[in-house]
């Protein structure tokens, strides 16, 4: 720069300025604790869960023995009920009863003509409906009893032999006994058209 004699000064070098330090790593993101008193997700409920249908357990044979007894109990007190409420009320429980069409004076003389009344009979001396609710029942029997028994006697003993229900002596006779890849699935596939042919031929 000029100055006031008509001389220059020399320019002073520029000065640089020293670089910012490098900066400090970023500290690694905390994940925030997990709450103690948060609930875990609830596992998927299966069919029996939805359903309210609880699985065979190791006590399961002793609980359908006490099932068996409790329901046998409340069929008899039925039976009982009406043997002494046709003696004690006769008007109400024998008024549709003719002359000549009255039950056996028994205790029980009411069953054996309950067991042989047709369905004419039944629909004559109250209503259709009860002809066509008693026809239902027999109906479901037949193809119970010609169902029921033979799968019993065949795939009882085949369920039987398998080793998947452990300790639940329940399910000894179901299918809950086989193995997965058991041989006896294919049985099935016959039983299958079995019951097609039994539910067909009886309806």
């Amino acid at each position: 720069a000029p100055t006031a004699t008509g001389g220059e000064v020399a320019a002073e070098p520029a000065v640089e300025e020293p670089a910012p330090p490098p900066a400090a790593p970023a500290a690694p993101a905390i994940a925030p604790a997990a709450d103690a008193n948060a609930t875990a997700p609830a596992p998927a409920k299966d069919a029996a869960a939805v359903s309210g249908v609880k699985k065979n357990s190791e006590n399961g044979l002793g609980e359908l023995a006490t099932s068996f007894v409790s329901s046998s109990l409340v069929v008899l007190g039925c039976f009982v009920f009406v043997g002494w409420a046709r003696r004690w009320s006769p008007k109400v429980y024998e008024a549709m009863a003719s002359e000549g069409n009255k039950p056996a004076p028994g205790f029980f003389g009411w069953l054996r003509q309950a067991l042989e009344t047709t369905p004419d009979e039944i629909q004559n001396f109250t209503t259709l409906d009860c002809r066509m609710l008693i026809m239902l029942t027999q109906l479901a029997q037949g193809i119970l009893r010609r169902l029921g028994i033979p799968m019993l006697l065949v795939f009882g003993p085949l369920h039987f032999f398998g080793t998947n229900a452990g300790n639940d002596w329940l399910s000894y006779l179901s299918v809950n006994n086989l193995e997965p890849q058991s041989w006896v699935f294919w049985v099935y596939s016959v039983a299958v058209w079995y019951v097609v042919y039994i539910v067909m031929e009886t309806v």
